[in-house]
């Protein structure tokens, strides 16, 4: 009784705890306008407000007895935490209002508006949790609780297996696009008995002899070929990537215990890197250099806070040389140093990774030409003009017309889904810096898996993004724009949780696991969980898999999806439809060059080649037996296996 009669004395806070529980009342209110009776639903205002007055002063009443406290304040504190929900109110009418509930929506779009509508409620109760923690200090045991490291590296040990297995089954299943994939897969194939990264699927014409890969992507496959030695098995090279994502969060937490000095939020700042979707989505991916160069970066940058310029030297090279464009990642982190570090750091931290990042750059693209450089430039910046110096005379000179085509709603959208999961908080920081270039390229892109956290071009970025956080929230912590009153340790841990919390409602909302793909869709085929047979070998892959037995090891292919992935491990294998830039993708298929063609009449990339029931008819009638034709799938035998 006597915690009611300290809340009708305060009725500043006991107002303040009402109209928050109005505004989560008119905020389900109106998801539910599209409901015929609505005189009902209107009990939701004062049941809200009912509930947020019983648990502030459930609450009250318990955290005062067990910190033996006045309870008058505890009242007057907790009600600032529920302010959060004022803001659903404005929410609510922009996302239902303005865009509209009403009968015979279609179920996408309920679906859309569902996942919006649960995204706000668990942001909200995010931030009511967070600023209980800032207020009252809850925790705090905890982070002196924990006195070694073995909870850390045992959690990540659980990690590594959990998402080495998730790859092994993916790829047992086919669910990954054969292109990529198998290209790695002959690359290694190649370095295990030439010594020399070698392809035949991408910028050769069919028939064509096997090319050296570009040397700016070596290091990544070089690390993967002893795992593909030991394990004889394609899916080695994805338990390798496996690895380098989940060591990424080693100097996550070791920056998070050093500088937050708390083994328990270095805990959970991995954990939330594990709960980030980025992360997830870069897991369930086909092998790819980003994932290699995030864990080098993220090892240089904690090197770089330790002040270790040998270590640090030694990260950032290895990070440099794993993608091409890689570079711009080391010039801008040889400027970070150069700006920001005292003058005696600048010659060791600034200097040898801008110049070794200059000349990394100038022995790729001089030195060495890659392959296909100009087409993918064409394919994702045209609009910019035909090659780099169009390009920046065209960012130069109309800079509105750039804007235009970077501050687009899907390209926001993409910053969001980064920044949100970390509460913001790299804003907060200089370290952002290092990765201007990558957003830059991305942002710039017309090309849309490079502005999408579901594909690899974002995992660069993840290092610098914690980094920064992770810095921000300390310096914010020791500033004057804390309130006085609370603990600088209630502010480190109320902003780690808030960063845990928003990371669980990201991979909730919009992550592989999430509600919003909670859906058979095309567009997250691969990415997501919630796709038909996610996991499960299917009778198309059993088909594949009993016809790729059947071709000999040192046969030539042309194949179509899913075969890439079966027959890569050989000296020619080449794809249907071409990946050669070229209208000539079948001038070169004759008995003499190919030995098998494999078809999938199924897959709907075959049916955009323009006369392709022409072409397969008149493989049928020149030199060519057809020996398989089965649920879909035709095989195509040559003269040399007769």
């Amino acid at each position: 009784m006597s915690v009611l009669r300290e809340t009708k004395e305060d009725k500043k806070a006991l107002l303040l705890v009402l109209i928050s529980g109005i505004s989560l009342g008119m905020f389900l209110l109106m998801r539910c306008m599209h409901y015929p009776n609505l005189l009902p639903l209107l009990l939701l205002l004062p049941a809200c407000s009912f509930i947020y007055f019983f648990v502030w002063i459930l609450y009250a009443s318990i955290l005062s007895r067990v910190k033996n406290s006045d309870v008058k304040q505890i009242l007057r504190d907790d009600a600032f935490t529920y302010l959060p929900s004022l803001l659903l109110l404005p929410f609510s009418v922009f996302f239902f209002i303005k865009v509209g509930f009403y009968p015979g929506v279609s179920p996408p779009e309920e679906h859309l508006k569902n996942a919006v509508f649960l995204f706000l409620l668990m942001t909200t109760l995010s931030l009511i949790i967070s600023l209980k923690i800032l207020v009252h200090g809850h925790f705090e045991w905890l982070t002196e609780r924990i006195k070694s490291d073995k909870a850390f590296y045992s959690f990540l040990s659980l990690i590594f297996i959990l998402f080495s297995a998730f790859a092994y089954l993916k790829l047992n299943a086919l669910e990954h696009y054969g292109g990529d994939i198998a290209a790695y897969i002959q690359r290694i194939w190649f370095i295990t008995r030439e010594g020399i990264p070698k392809s035949t699927i991408f910028f050769v014409p069919i028939g064509g002899g096997p090319i050296v890969f570009d040397i700016s992507r070596w290091l990544p496959l070089y690390i993967s070929a002893p795992f593909y030695l030991v394990l004889q098995n394609p899916a080695s090279i994805l338990i390798a990537q496996a690895l380098f994502i989940s060591i990424t969060a080693i100097p996550i937490y070791w920056i998070g215990r050093d500088l937050l000095k708390s083994r328990f939020l270095g805990l959970l700042l991995a954990l939330s890197f594990f709960l980030n979707p980025a992360t997830q989505y870069l897991y369930l991916q086909a092998f790819h250099n980003d994932a290699f160069g995030m864990a080098f970066l993220a090892f240089a940058l904690y090197f770089l806070y330790k002040r270790k310029a040998l270590p640090f030297f030694i990260f950032s090279a290895l990070m440099v040389v794993c993608k091409e464009n890689f570079f711009l990642v080391g010039i801008f982190l040889g400027l970070y140093n150069l700006i920001t570090l005292r003058s005696e750091q600048r010659i060791t931290f600034g200097i040898p990774c801008l110049v070794f990042s200059i000349l990394w750059a100038f022995i790729i693209f001089v030195v060495f030409h890659p392959a296909g450089g100009s087409e993918f430039f064409m394919k994702r910046y045209s609009y910019l003009g035909s090659g780099m110096g169009e390009a920046l005379h065209t960012i130069m000179t109309e800079p509105l017309f750039v804007l235009h085509h970077v501050l687009t709603v899907a390209k926001i959208a993409y910053i969001g889904t980064l920044l949100f999961p970390l509460a913001f908080f790299p804003l907060f920081s200089s370290t952002i810096f290092i990765a201007l270039p990558i957003f830059a390229q991305n942002l710039l892109s017309e090309r849309y898996p490079m502005y999408s956290i579901l594909y690899q071009y974002s995992a660069i970025l993840l290092p610098v993004l914690y980094f920064s956080a992770i810095k921000a929230i300390y310096k914010l912590s020791k500033s004057d724009l804390t309130f006085k009153r609370i603990a600088t340790k209630n502010f480190l841990i109320s902003s780690i949780f808030l960063i845990l919390l928003l990371s669980l409602t990201s991979t909730a909302i919009y992550g592989p696991f999430g509600y919003l793909y909670k859906v058979n869709s095309s567009e997250v085929k691969g990415h997501s969980v919630y796709f038909e047979n996610f996991l499960v070998e299917s009778k198309e892959d059993r088909i594949a898999k009993e016809i790729a037995r059947q071709i000999p090891k040192n046969a030539s292919v042309l194949v179509q999806e899913p075969f890439q992935i079966l027959l890569a491990e050989r000296e020619k294998i080449y794809m249907f439809p071409c990946y050669t830039f070229s209208s000539q993708c079948v001038a070169n298929v004759t008995p003499e060059r190919i030995d098998y063609i494999i078809l999938n009449t199924n897959n709907p990339r075959l049916k955009n080649i323009e006369g392709w029931r022409d072409w397969i008819n008149q493989l049928g009638s020149n030199s060519w037996r057809k020996i398989v034709e089965k649920d879909g799938f035709i095989v195509f035998k040559g003269e040399r296996y007769e």
